[in-house]
């Protein structure tokens, strides 16, 4: 377990003991829903921190996302494992909240949330191969999915070059782009 998915793993422990620990009549629904909306902004965040191309399509790769810019996303049989880990442990958290006295609009959110992390749990037992990024793709490589054909793609219609820097992260990009192959290939073998 790197770094990262320890600190992760531990926040997202923080963040949800009080749901263990409270009885579900003690929370209000201003608080369940607070702890929901944090739970949800902390997802994200995370998922950011796992892909700098989505950062970029976003236009979030500015400011204190600015380094994502020169990135490209990891894509090695680790990080194939860590992303499935996480969706079940998501998963559970998830399930969680689904006893607390949510607001309608809350109830909303958790089950479109519930309904995607259950998709992507339930993806990672299907195939055991493809893209565990959330992608929902169950192969690694054919003749629409890929790192071969996504990341030109990304490059030429999401990552926008205005200034030098821009340039810079572009060509940074591309330097990652062989290792993203080897990454991809090297997954196809997981299936074998």
């Amino acid at each position: 377990m790197d770094r990262r998915s320890f600190l992760a793993s531990g926040a997202a422990a923080i963040a949800l003991a009080p749901l263990a620990t409270r009885a579900q009549a003690s929370y209000t629904t201003g608080e369940a829903d607070a702890s929901l909306d944090a739970w949800l902004k902390q997802e994200f965040e995370r998922r950011l921190d796992r892909s700098p191309e989505q950062v970029t399509s976003l236009g979030l790769d500015k400011g204190p996302r600015a380094a994502a810019k020169a990135q490209l996303a990891d894509r090695s049989i680790e990080a194939w494992y860590r992303d499935r880990r996480e969706a079940k442990q998501s998963l559970r958290q998830l399930r969680a909240f689904a006893a607390l006295p949510l607001s309608p609009t809350a109830k909303i959110s958790l089950d479109s949330a519930l309904f995607r992390a259950d998709i992507e749990v339930r993806h990672a037992r299907t195939f055991t191969y493809g893209d565990a990024r959330g992608n929902l793709e169950p192969y690694v490589i054919s003749q629409l999915t890929g790192v071969y054909q996504n990341t030109p793609d990304f490059l030429d219609n999401q990552h926008t070059i205005e200034t030098e820097a821009d340039a810079q992260a572009y060509v940074a990009r591309m330097d990652a782009f062989a290792r993203a192959l080897d990454h991809n290939l090297s997954l196809i073998h997981i299936s074998q």
